[in-house]
């Protein structure tokens, strides 16, 4: 660690503007170990010059990402951001039981996702309005004057600013593991209202710090974020290839349709779709309102990118006159 840095007051800003602080050295490793603060944002020293945390050596130094570099590891999965794209990734470190970082980013925003054998054991944002202080803020948990006296608190227990709360009796410590749940299930949804930008997925690295639920999964998280931001008018084009093809379940090695939450309503939908066996046919007689519409489409993407389903566009072999296959 740069011992330079120790003993300075620091306040962060945003590429929007938004200016956060001051804080001490101790939470500025914090905030820029974990993720809260990426490298295209800016930093101000003892109200000096702002510039950019990779402009500065000292403190760029604190980033994971610096270490990746230095260390020249390579992503081993990358791409575009889309639906079916996010979709796919999740599925692939899920399944596979990886562990490691999965990086995405769009102009200046930045979320990193840490894995442990396939598990979501850590967030990374610098959206601001995800930080816990505003969340509990928006849900109107504490007022801004209890936030602050909190803020100046979290100092005694190493930047944790639940804890402080706690200590203050602004919240019980049941009421914050509630509301932690909650807000890192807020936090992996919102990444499924991206449309744009780039992942990567970075085999091996190191989980900074273990804040998710003893219970977060996956395919719960997932169903939630598509169920949430995705809509039937958005999805429907990437199955239209398939509208007149028959659709068959399909056995993956990864991942059983027994794993996945499913309201009892999608099940019941689901089979009947199956029993239906073409989509054309199943959307008119199934989706006689827009949610139910949306509720098949959401399906159909889940399933599709857990290799759950296929889409046949030929039927089995007709026999000829002599009973042979022609």
């Amino acid at each position: 660690m740069p011992e330079s840095l120790k003993g300075h007051e620091f306040r962060l800003r945003n590429t929007s503007g938004y200016v956060f602080g001051p804080v001490d050295y101790d939470n500025l490793v914090n905030l820029i170990v974990t993720g809260a603060v990426s490298e295209d944002e800016y930093v101000q020293l003892d109200g000096g010059e702002w510039k950019r945390v990779k402009e500065i050596t000292e403190v760029r130094s604190l980033s994971p990402n610096e270490t990746l570099r230095k260390r020249g590891v390579t992503p081993l999965y990358s791409g575009t951001i889309s639906r079916s794209g996010l979709v796919r990734i999740f599925f692939q470190i899920a399944s596979r039981s990886l562990s490691g970082k999965l990086r995405f980013s769009a102009g200046s925003s930045q979320k990193e996702f840490y894995f442990r054998k396939g598990k979501p054991r850590h967030i990374a944002s610098n959206l601001k309005h995800e930080l816990l202080g505003s969340f509990l803020l928006h849900r109107e948990v504490v007022s801004e004057e209890q936030m602050n006296l909190a803020l100046g608190k979290a100092q005694d227990f190493g930047g944790k600013l639940g804890d402080a709360l706690v200590s203050l009796g602004y919240v019980k410590p049941h009421e914050l593991y509630w509301l932690l749940d909650q807000q890192f299930r807020a936090k992996f949804q919102q990444i499924f209202a991206w449309t744009k930008g780039t992942y990567e997925f970075f085999d091996g690295v190191p989980c900074p710090i273990d804040m998710a639920p003893a219970d977060a999964n996956v395919f719960r998280y997932v169903l939630e974020g598509v169920r949430k931001h995705a809509t039937a008018q958005e999805l429907e084009p990437m199955f239209r290839q398939f509208g007149n093809s028959l659709i068959r379940e399909k056995r993956s090695s990864y991942v059983s349709l027994e794993v996945l939450p499913l309201t009892s309503k999608e099940q019941r939908l689901w089979s009947q779709t199956l029993k239906i066996g073409r989509l054309n046919e199943a959307v008119t007689k199934l989706c006689k309102t827009p949610e139910e519409k949306d509720s098949l489409f959401h399906l159909l993407l889940i399933l599709y990118q857990l290799e759950l389903v296929e889409f046949q566009t030929k039927g089995p072999p007709q026999s000829n006159r002599s009973g042979e296959a022609p």
